[in-house]
């Protein structure tokens, strides 16, 4: 249970989150965190850390956000992996990016977010139905196989 103190930190740092203000909510939930750690909330606190670095991550899906997304996720991740949540989050936040970035017509780079999502879950089935659609364009659209762009020596018919 979170006493006074880190009661009112983390309720900056969700202060910070609900203003859009994501990197400085995740400092300010950091702080929390460790001006917590010696006092009997520190494991509600590195829940309560974790929670306000998933909401600072999927709070925007623009492709412009992911690198700040995937690295709050992965902060999480290290302070904790252990947490099936954050992981979850991983393969999401990736997955949400590569169909961004299809959509954008970036093909090679929504594949290679693919990956990583099934890297973090393996059975995610929304991303291998994706890849496959993908890769199997990739055949279709270029012709023999060429599924990273390159081009076959022969003229087209």
């Amino acid at each position: 249970m979170l006493d006074h103190t880190s009661r009112r930190q983390i309720a900056r740092a969700r202060a910070l989150l609900s203003l859009g203000r994501y990197d400085h909510a995740v400092q300010a939930s950091h702080i929390a965190w460790q001006d917590a750690a010696n006092r009997p909330a520190g494991a509600d606190m590195l829940d309560a850390m974790i929670d306000v670095h998933c909401a600072a991550a999927m709070a925007d899906m623009a492709p412009e956000h992911f690198a700040d997304a995937e690295q709050w996720l992965n902060c999480a991740y290290n302070h904790d992996p252990t947490n099936v949540r954050v992981r979850g989050l991983l393969a999401e936040r990736t997955f949400r990016h590569a169909v961004e970035l299809d959509r954008r017509g970036e093909r090679d780079e929504a594949i290679e977010a693919l990956g990583k999502c099934l890297t973090w879950d393996p059975e995610h089935a929304e991303a291998d139905a994706l890849l496959r659609r993908l890769n199997r364009g990739g055949r279709n659209r270029r012709g023999r196989g060429d599924v990273l762009g390159q081009r076959s020596l022969e003229p087209p018919p």
